[in-house]
């Protein structure tokens, strides 16, 4: 008896490794000979040599979807937000965020976003002089990579008092990846037209994520 269900315990753990395995040759047979492009719900990207892509300049468009409205607006330096001058105001303390879609407020609008809300929460709690501005130059999809990029490239010319990083698991992901992310013609951020052999350690570790 106890053969028995040591053998049916065997037999079912083989089946499940190969039912497994089977799963993830097939995906990564997919991926190399019918490759699917992933493309994000917004059309507000243009190509940048040292970024990868960037925010559309001076962009404004409103989206509508089942469950929820959202209107983007672009500023000339790329970022959603208002345009703020790189010299800081005097009696001023100048917040500066640096993130992805979470910083950039995919699904609400701006005055909704979260530095705007913390922006207010400072200025009606602070009892001192000193007006609180926060900047967003959060952009969706970027890594930790373009974190750094853009902080020295264009953030610190806004010389902020206080940078705070918006980060998420997936920055770790995304950052040792190989597939290949660039802009359609229409502005569309597509991801994964190609798998390569040099990712199939995140592969295996991540196998359904995209963003």
């Amino acid at each position: 008896m106890q053969n028995n269900n040591r053998k049916f315990l065997v037999d079912i753990t083989l089946l499940v490794v190969f039912c497994v395995v089977c799963l993830l040759l097939m995906e990564i047979l997919v991926r190399i000979f019918l490759p699917q492009r992933v493309e994000s719900p917004l059309d507000c990207f243009s190509r940048d040599e040292l970024l990868g892509w960037k925010l559309k300049l001076n962009y404004h468009k409103s989206y509508s979807y089942p469950d929820y409205e959202m209107d983007v607006v672009i500023n000339e330096r790329g970022f959603r937000d208002i345009l703020h001058t790189y010299k800081r105001a005097p009696n001023s303390f100048r917040i500066l965020g640096i993130g992805d879609s979470f910083l950039f407020g995919f699904g609400v609008n701006y005055n909704d976003n979260v530095l705007i809300q913390l922006q207010k929460l400072l200025n009606e709690n602070d009892k001192s002089s000193q007006e609180v501005e926060v900047i967003n130059s959060g952009v969706p999809a970027y890594n930790i990579n373009q974190y750094y990029k853009i902080l020295i490239s264009e953030c610190y010319k806004y010389k902020p008092d206080l940078v705070i990083l918006f980060f998420y698991a997936n920055d770790w992901v995304e950052n040792a990846r190989y597939e290949i992310k660039k802009v359609s013609s229409e502005g569309f951020l597509l991801s994964n037209e190609k798998f390569s052999y040099k990712s199939i350690k995140s592969f295996l570790l991540f196998p359904f994520e995209f963003f």
